[in-house]
């Protein structure tokens, strides 16, 4: 071995030392501490010792600050979340890398599960194309009205390019040097000619403020406007966004698609709401129809009097059209039976037809297994009588 490979007892204390103390810090959640650590550290050392621990506690930064702060347009940072650039490519491969880092049988830093979590959670959101296409589209309409000159950009610096960073980290605004709503002629020959203090300047009605013009108070209005209309815009959107997600046969993703869908699976659950009631009904009733536009899916409904093999009666009547229930929601009160049944194996109206004739005897009582039942019961009465 040569001895530029040899680490140095300093060095290894040295690390030793940073990684504690990025631990504590880790522990408090002043993550932007320890990355800050973790970039000096590695702009002044020669030697990379201990590269893997470094990067796990930078990656677990990297994702909770992401997760901690918001963009401008009150959106959260998913993009941060799993350490890629706006509108870059959601790669399967770095996102096994960032987890691999945050695996926590190997990293045991402090929140380690829950920047896993965050992470996970950016990803199953950014690996769907219809989810990340309308994420982008939210960010590209805040940008296109910054573009306009309507609000300052301030995205999280995951979202702006690296040479971006580093050029705007040596400069200073201009605003920090000087501020020309503060300062008047006069004020400043009386400070130079040391006549006046500050009390007395405010005392002779000088303004420390620039008094606003007509023109300036309509913009500023003008501007509170467009707020009000994007915060409004947003929450419609959000809204559109949470439909999209809820409704179960939703084909297209515009918004007079997604309000004609809702109507409709309103109406559907208004009417199933309206046959499923709470206790049975005093007359016999059967009611058919198919399940959420599923051809091959019945929905069965129907009340009657409380008897002795009655569900063992549906079961063969649904046997003999081939039909099978995959799913039953009975109630019993006072000798009545309601019973929903999801049933299987029906093809079109032709076969809700073919079921229907098959339950109405078995609901009317009047079933072959039931009548057989019946007179067997006279029987024994007779020879009782006898």
């Amino acid at each position: 071995m040569s001895s530029g490979e040899v680490t140095s007892p300093n060095r290894t204390s040295a690390d030793k030392k940073l990684l504690e103390t990025c631990h504590k810090l880790l522990k408090s959640r002043d993550f932007i501490s320890v990355r800050y650590i973790i970039q000096l550290n590695q702009l002044v050392r020669s030697k990379k010792h201990d590269d893997d621990k470094f990067e796990q506690a930078e990656a677990i930064c990297d994702v909770l600050i992401a997760a901690e702060n918001r963009l401008p347009n009150g959106l959260k940072d998913y993009y941060g979340m799993i350490r890629v650039n706006r509108f870059g490519p959601v790669l399967l491969e770095d996102f096994e890398k960032l987890m691999k880092l945050l695996d926590k049988t190997h990293n045991h830093f402090p929140f380690s599960q829950e920047a896993a979590d965050k992470a996970s959670l950016a990803w199953s959101l950014l690996s769907k194309p219809p989810i990340k296409a309308h994420y982008d589209l939210a960010i590209s309409a805040f940008c296109r009205e910054c573009s306009k000159g309507k609000r300052k950009l301030g995205f999280h610096e995951s979202f702006i390019p690296k040479k971006q960073i580093e050029l705007e980290q040596g400069m200073r605004p201009i605003s920090r040097c000087y501020n020309p709503t503060v300062y008047s002629t006069t004020m400043g020959r009386n400070f130079l000619a040391g006549a006046a203090t500050s009390s007395k300047l405010f005392s002779r009605g000088f303004s420390v403020t620039k008094p606003k013009s007509k023109t300036e108070s309509k913009e500023v209005a003008a501007k509170k406007h467009s707020d009000a209309e994007r915060r409004r815009r947003l929450r419609i959107n959000s809204q559109f966004a949470t439909l999209r997600t809820i409704l179960p046969n939703l084909v297209k993703q515009d918004k007079a698609s997604v309000l004609g869908e809702t109507v409709r699976y309103f109406n559907e659950l208004k009417k199933m709401v309206q046959d499923i009631q709470t206790t049975p009904s005093l007359e016999d009733s059967l009611r058919l129809g198919h399940s959420n536009n599923n051809r091959d899916l019945a929905r069965v409904v129907f009340s009657c009097s409380d008897r002795d093999g009655l569900m063992s009666e549906v079961a063969e009547s649904m046997k003999a059209v081939k039909a099978k229930a995959v799913r039953a929601e009975i109630m019993t009160v006072g000798g009545r039976t309601k019973c929903a049944l999801l049933v299987q194996g029906v093809n079109g109206n032709e076969g809700l037809v073919k079921l229907k004739k098959s339950l109405k005897p078995v609901v009317n009582g009047k079933s072959s297994s039931s009548e057989a039942k019946n007179n067997n019961n006279g029987g024994l009465l007779l020879t009782q009588q006898q």
